[in-house]
């Protein structure tokens, strides 16, 4: 009975053993699906954040694409502007200047006029003196 006894205790031991075991593997599944819960929580969490951070880089794109035609736009008048102004100040020169030349004629036609009309004036004197002098020779 002696050897009976003995493997009573170790079947027993075996049980022991053998719950120890399940309860092992029971406390390691369970750990394993928090841990599996766990990550996948947090490679969620990180899709939500990859997908926020995406979605604000998509909205600040489009505000700064916005603003780059904004200032194209901007930078376009202020282009045409200038060449507007450009023109303006080419046609005002041009203008002075067909002006100037105008003056110049105006000028020298009004003191050709007056030199005609001093030279007129002259002979018109120097004929007279001329008459004078006959006249005063004739009475002599």
């Amino acid at each position: 009975m002696r050897g009976s006894g003995s493997s009573e205790r170790s079947n027993e031991s075996c049980e022991a053993r053998d719950k120890q075991l399940k309860s092992a593997v029971e406390v390691a599944e369970r750990r394993y699906q928090d841990e599996y819960i766990q990550s996948t929580l947090q490679i969620r969490s990180a899709y939500e954040q990859a997908e926020a951070v995406k979605t604000k880089c998509a909205q600040r794109e489009a505000e700064l694409g916005e603003e780059l035609k904004r200032i194209k736009d901007k930078a376009e008048v202020l282009r045409k502007g200038y060449e507007v102004a450009e023109d303006f100040k080419k046609l005002e020169s041009d203008l002075v200047e067909r002006l100037r030349s105008e003056m110049e004629k105006r000028v020298e036609t009004s003191n050709t006029e007056a030199m005609e009309a001093e030279l007129r004036r002259v002979k018109v004197q120097c004929e007279q003196w001329r008459k004078a002098a006959e006249a005063a020779a004739y009475l002599e």
